[in-house]
């Protein structure tokens, strides 16, 4: 019967009981999150307010300070006109160099960097132009013409501009009345009695290159008269005193004391169209201005506004931060509010998996005691036997009730020796041990031991394997026995081996030598024949003669051959790094001496070092470079090359394009006494390539061949380290 408990976990697992209560949790997380995106917009729009305000305080604040500065600078210009048509009125007649002298003074290069001068004007009508040129040439002592030349109603032509740079004493006698934007502020100036500034121009100073510009006009009447009508102005007109300036430079230069948090442009709109007299380089965080106000400066309005910088917009952006901060964490809080709603349910889901899981363990630890074929055991704390596989009963020869509450120390022969093992890991341990079986049977057991983490819940302590080693121990002690047996063998064979090839070597000491001594009688006997009774034999028997002599030649380098493939076999190696290009050098230099007639090019790569014995490598090359020598005789343009390759391991390569060879003969190179071409042909004893391979087999390498008939041939070997090899 199930227990309360089972019944109040099914109906809580129940998935018809679960929709509902998944249902409140998520209305109740949407509750959550639409309380806490409320609260973060009202705080962001607070914050909004308030960042709106300090910005536009800040904005205000500075756009007072500048159009100070720039009014400041402004009114230092037309204190200085004031100065200058105060100087006029006080001289009857004043000359170009007091003029000179008073805007010196003034040190308007330093004080003012974007002015370009202070300059007068006269005014007078069509009529009083020759006169005053004249008067203006008399007083000057310099040729004065009014320009640009034409016939007009009135004229303000240029009489002084100091400082007098070269450029501003080009401009004497222009006539700034005849240009329409100097005219209109000119005009304006003479009818109003006050300062007034032009619209933006390009002064003539700066040629082609486009600079924003301005110039500020102040009437100068007759003996300083202050008139009061409009007619009384135009009558009493004598001239202005102006400054031309650079209008950027000027507020760049008006705008240096102060610490600025906002772009700054400065535009002229009185005109039509906007336009620009400065700006600030940088580009502002948005394109319309936190502030702009338009003000009427000397008869011209301009406006004035201010955009927020990258860092400004920084200091102004703790609106967004609320944003920023305010909505992750209300997604956040609803997630916690959602992921407790959720988590008992999730509960009980782990839960019912781990009742799950526990059962499907204690099933499958059941299957696996009982249809495993190693023999298995539970024990507890104190040592004795709690369950047993099948196994186990048929390899201890019992049943499974004559085992329970039983020790394993007591299943075993006590006299038993008892082998333990190192622990290959903490907790792990085997051992060796003897069973006595109820037949008198012996067996040998292995047992295996592993610790179960202790819990109060669990009664198993240990868990043993138990395997039946009998038949291995038995095939290890015969397994010993035989290689006891082969080591005896393989030392006999060894020890015979050896023997035989003492008795090789003597041997063919002792056949070189017996041999030797026939063959020195044939060829003594031969020569007294040819020296003695040449003239008793024909023709035919002196040719039988020769070949004798010359068969007898032959069987002595034959002999000789054969003695050095013994000594390449038996001689000692004695390897070290050494310079084998340098070998090969040797050998081209040795074969050139020796038929220097004959025209050969090698081709020897340089510096290449090789591991082994320079003796025995020495022979090798001698033999390849020497058949490569031997094989390209009569070869016009014969090439012989020597060098390195990667198609073995530290190999290397010798070729040639001589007489070559058939692919088809390649198994008979390196035979002993096996030659491709005949006596006549090449001359040699076919035992060269049989050295070279021993010598390269002696150093653990191999050697390959490559011909082509007529076309050459290619041999690559290898002399792989000690170490390697």
């Amino acid at each position: 019967m199930a227990s309360h408990s089972d019944g109040v976990l099914n109906a809580t697992l129940n998935p018809d009981l679960q929709r509902p209560r998944i249902r409140i949790a998520v209305l109740l997380s949407l509750l959550v999150l639409m309380v806490c995106l409320s609260l973060t917009g009202i705080i962001w729009r607070e914050a909004h307010r308030q960042s709106n305000a300090m910005r536009s305080a800040a904005a205000v604040k500075e756009a007072d300070a500048i159009a100070l500065m720039i009014r400041g600078h402004l009114s230092s210009f037309e204190l200085i006109l004031h100065g200058s048509a105060a100087l006029l009125a006080s001289i009857v007649q004043i000359q170009r160099q007091q003029w000179t002298t008073y805007v010196s003074a003034l040190d308007i290069g330093n004080r003012y960097p974007g002015v370009v001068g202070v300059g007068l004007s006269l005014y007078f009508d069509q009529s009083h132009l020759v006169l005053m040129q004249e008067q203006i040439r008399k007083d000057s002592g310099e040729l004065f013409t009014v320009w640009p030349s034409g016939v007009r109603a009135d004229y303000g032509p240029i009489v002084f501009l100091a400082p007098e740079t070269t450029v501003n004493s080009k401009f004497y006698g222009y006539d700034m009345y005849s240009e329409p934007l100097r005219h209109d502020a000119m005009q304006r100036s003479m009818e109003t009695g006050k300062a007034w500034l032009t619209t933006k121009l390009q002064l003539r100073q700066d040629g082609s290159k486009p600079v924003s510009s301005a110039i500020m006009y102040l009437p100068i009447y007759r003996k300083n008269a202050q008139p009061q009508t409009l007619s009384e102005r135009r009558a009493e007109m004598l001239g202005w005193s102006y400054i031309p300036f650079h209008t950027e430079a000027i507020i760049q230069q008006a705008l240096k004391p102060l610490s600025r948090n906002f772009l700054l442009v400065v535009e002229e709109t009185g005109s039509g169209t906007p336009q620009v007299l400065f700006k600030d380089s940088g580009k502002p965080v948005v394109s319309h201005p936190v502030w702009t106000a338009e003000e009427e400066v000397l008869g011209r309005t301009w406006r004035t506004s201010l955009y927020a910088k990258s860092n400004e917009g920084d200091m102004f952006s703790r609106d967004l931060l609320v944003l920023l901060v305010g909505i992750p964490l209300s997604l956040a809080l609803t997630a916690i509010v959602l992921a407790l709603a959720l988590t008992r349910l999730r509960a009980y889901g782990i839960a019912q998996d781990m009742n799950a899981a526990h059962r499907r363990s204690e099933t499958l630890l059941r299957s696996s005691l009982t249809h495993s074929a190693i023999g298995k055991c539970l024990l507890d704390s104190r040592g004795r036997i709690l369950q047993v596989n099948p196994a186990f009963c048929q390899m201890m020869g019992g049943e499974a009730s004559d085992f329970f509450e039983r020790t394993i120390d007591g299943l075993f022969d006590p006299g038993a020796v008892r082998i333990r093992t190192t622990p290959e890991e903490p907790g792990v341990w085997s051992e060796v041990r003897r069973l006595v079986r109820k037949n008198g049977e012996i067996r040998h057991m292995s047992l295996i031991f592993a610790t179960i983490p202790q819990d109060e819940a669990v009664e198993v302590a240990q868990i043993l394997q138990v395997l039946d080693i009998t038949d291995r121990i038995t095939n290890e002690a015969r397994i010993q026995s035989l290689n006891r047996t082969l080591e005896s063998r393989v030392e006999s064979r060894t020890r015979e081996l050896t023997e035989l090839n003492d008795e090789l070597k003597s041997f063919a000491y002792t056949v070189s030598h017996d041999l030797r001594a026939p063959l020195r009688a044939i060829e003594g006997f031969s020569q007294v024949l040819s020296d003695k009774y040449s003239k008793q034999l024909d023709e035919t028997g002196q040719g039988y003669l020769s070949r004798v002599r010359t068969a007898a030649l032959r069987m002595s380098d034959l002999i000789d051959a054969m003695l050095k493939v013994a000594r390449l076999s038996q001689s000692k190696l004695e390897r070290r790094n050494f310079n084998i290009s340098d070998l090969a050098f040797e050998i081209q230099s040795g074969l050139e001496s020796g038929e220097p007639n004959r025209s050969v090019h090698f081709d020897i790569e340089p510096g290449l070092f090789a591991n082994g014995d320079p003796a025995l490598i020495s022979n090798l090359l001698q033999n390849l470079i020497g058949n490569a020598w031997k094989f390209t005789r009569g070869k016009q343009g014969a090439v012989i090359r020597f060098g390195r390759t990667l198609e073995l391991p530290y190999g290397f390569f010798v070729e040639d394009n001589g007489a070559g060879f058939s692919e088809s003969f390649a198994h008979n190179l390196f035979r002993p006494f096996q030659r491709l071409h005949t006596e006549s042909e090449f001359e040699g004893h076919g035992i060269g390539l049989t050295s070279v391979k021993r010598v390269v087999e002696r150093h653990g390498g191999e050697i390959r061949a490559r011909g082509e008939v007529g076309k050459g041939a290619r041999f690559v070997f290898n002399l792989p380290p000690e170490d390697v090899s």
